[in-house]
């Protein structure tokens, strides 16, 4: 019997769907936020204006693949994680 689609994933371009992309979009979201510099608290990194930048810009990234938020975006995750390894790994 299939699974019930989660309604969260409701809407999602057939290009997500497919999880020979999975690497890939998750690649172009990490490089996203790379940065040059650390922060030893999640509070200076709030604080941290160019931090902030790319956390705007990964959001721009999520919308131009056609992620509605982030809530979607980890359960898209979870459920490639299952499709490529059988198993979900929180990272």
């Amino acid at each position: 019997m299939p699974t019930k689609l989660n309604p969260i994933l409701k809407g999602l371009p057939k290009f997500l769907k497919d999880p020979k992309n999975y690497k890939g979009v998750e690649q172009r979201l990490r490089l996203a936020l790379v940065s040059d510099h650390k922060h030893s608290t999640i509070k200076a990194q709030i604080a941290c204006s160019r931090c902030q930048k790319k956390m705007e810009r990964k959001r721009e990234v999520m919308k131009e693949y056609g992620f509605k938020d982030f809530a979607q975006l980890m359960e898209w995750r979870k459920v490639m994680e299952i499709m490529n390894n059988g198993d979900f790994i929180i990272r």
